[in-house]
């Protein structure tokens, strides 16, 4: 049989082991992590991502206010920053925010994905917070470049003269997509209009024009040609 300081030796290997393959394997996905320890508003964070300046173990006194006071985030995601710890100290047990950050070896502003893990004591009250953050800057700017793109189209369809609707037939026909133009035609607001695309689009043909206007429409689709007609609109 081992002797006692033998299996505690063996145990501490194992574990170091265990904490480097973790290490690794966790940076290999390019993210920090970091622990807030809340009674004692301070922080430790041994896992930097390549965004991060620094190397080896951080530790942070009066955390997450120093945050703050380094203008660690960017003005724009102050609020969303405070509201973050401010949801961990009211007892959410995980948290997460998509933040401007400061790059300190670039001197610019990335978006970083944050993700919070409250831990608590036997009453339920926050005493630890276990964090990761991740770079998502190249999803964000991608994002904001496609509505960007949206916009322009949106603001190229609505110079067209008339207006421009975009339906999903199917039972009914359902209204996805309006220009601005198409209120204007049917003598309602914009708000209004909102209201009216709830029902089956059909419904806001005249009467009398319904059965055609459906006919063909649908028998355009099921031979994927086109169909062109004149049509009464209900005011």
């Amino acid at each position: 049989m081992n002797e006692p300081h033998d299996i505690k030796s063996s145990r501490l290997c194992n574990k170091s082991c265990t904490q480097e393959l973790l290490d690794w394997a966790i940076q290999g996905y390019d993210v920090s992590m970091w622990e807030w320890d809340i009674l004692k508003h301070t922080a430790t964070q041994p896992i930097h991502s390549s965004r991060c300046a620094c190397t080896g173990t951080a530790e942070y006194t009066n955390f997450p206010q120093c945050l703050f006071e380094a203008q660690h985030y960017h003005e724009e995601s102050i609020q969303t920053a405070q509201n973050l710890f401010a949801r961990i100290l009211a007892g959410e047990e995980q948290v997460t925010a998509v933040l401007r950050t400061y790059d300190e070896s670039t001197h610019e502003y990335w978006w970083e994905e944050v993700r919070y893990k409250t831990i608590f004591d036997e009453l339920h009250r926050p005493i630890k917070a276990l964090a990761m953050g991740q770079d998502v800057t190249e999803k964000i700017e991608a994002q904001k470049h496609s509505e960007a793109l949206s916009n322009e189209m949106r603001n190229i369809v609505d110079a067209i003269p008339g207006g421009v609707a975009i339906y999903r037939v199917s039972d009914i026909f359902e209204t996805v997509f309006f220009s601005r133009g198409v209120p204007d035609l049917t003598g309602y607001t914009v708000e209004e209009y909102h209201e009216l695309i709830k029902e089956d689009a059909a419904k806001m043909t005249y009467p009398d024009d319904t059965d055609m206007v459906t006919r063909k429409i649908r028998e355009a689709c099921q031979y994927n040609t086109e169909a062109d007609f004149d049509f009464r609109k209900q005011h």
